[in-house]
């Protein structure tokens, strides 16, 4: 069984090499667990650049506001009125959007982060509280980091795209 960090989230990259021996990211395991077990969500690269981004708008709109460091960024939008359940994937194929509390006076609360995925090995859905929506973003950023080979994004043929 594998081992979920003290976040109770994880975030690992599954790659292969190249024939050059330059590390190819195949794609991005995300795991949460919740009261009912564990979840799931399986991510190519493009999708998990594409989560890495939501994720962005949604901490940058929620969570400075709700550490009770100030106010959300201005002009940021997480887009909250696209948390049903069950909507199409975005283009790429992956979906990320906020789930909010709204109480009349103050400003939303982000109560979960809902992460789904087209990939048939773990579609998800892979709900997240703040601290592991914050958890899974700075692992996220991690590992796009460490697959850019020197500082290029293209895959297998970034060494060529100089």
């Amino acid at each position: 069984m594998t081992m979920l960090g003290t976040h109770r989230a994880e975030v690992w990259p599954v790659s292969k090499e190249d024939a050059g021996g330059l590390p190819i990211l195949e794609k991005v395991i995300l795991a949460s667990d919740h009261a009912d077990g564990r979840s799931f969500v399986h991510l190519l690269p493009d999708q998990a650049l594409y989560v890495l981004h939501r994720l962005a708008q949604i901490i940058a709109a929620y969570i400075p506001q709700q550490r009770g460091s100030g106010d959300a960024a201005s002009g940021v939008s997480a887009n909250p009125s696209r948390g049903q359940r069950g909507r199409e994937p975005d283009v790429c194929g992956a979906s990320v959007w906020p789930i909010t509390i709204e109480r009349e006076g103050q400003p939303p609360t982000l109560a979960a982060v809902v992460v789904e995925s087209d990939q048939p090995a773990g579609p998800g859905p892979l709900y997240l509280s703040p601290d592991r929506a914050q958890y899974i973003y700075e692992r996220l950023s991690q590992i796009t980091l460490a697959f850019l080979p020197e500082s290029v994004w293209g895959g297998e043929d970034a060494p060529w795209q100089q």
